[in-house]
């Protein structure tokens, strides 16, 4: 069932500061992710990557549960944090530190990556994904 808008409006000061740290959150994301293409060889990078990741998507998380936000910018936050989370998991387990299995953190609310047992570096460089065609 869709969330209908009640007419209240979104409190500005809670979205506000979610926003800002979306922002800051996201730039942190963006400047993580160049520096991992930048430098495949450091897998330490694809770490930084994917804790940017996790934080932008609990970011997301949380800005939809702002009470008053139409349903359509709730399924627009609910989408973007799941793919952020897919990604942070993809980089995860680049860096050699996998997400657990329906663990917190897989659900967009940890900012840690839970290392699985066992499991070392990926021996071969980091290999961004290229877009479809390419």
């Amino acid at each position: 069932m869709l969330k209908v808008a009640t007419g209240n409006e979104p409190d500005p000061a809670v979205y506000s500061r979610l926003n800002d740290e979306w922002q800051i959150a996201y730039a942190a994301y963006h400047m993580a992710y160049r520096e991992a293409v930048a430098d495949p060889s450091r897998w330490d990078l694809a770490e930084k990557v994917s804790f940017a990741a996790r934080r932008v998507a609990r970011l997301w998380h949380e800005l939809s549960t702002v009470p008053g936000l139409e349903w359509w910018a709730l399924a627009a936050l609910a989408a973007a944090s799941e793919a952020m989370s897919d990604a942070a998991q993809e980089w995860a387990i680049l860096a050699g530190q996998p997400i657990a299995e329906g663990s917190a953190e897989q659900t967009a609310t940890g900012l840690r990556a839970v290392p699985v047992q066992g499991r070392r570096l990926h021996p071969a460089p980091i290999r961004p994904r290229r877009g479809r065609g390419a």
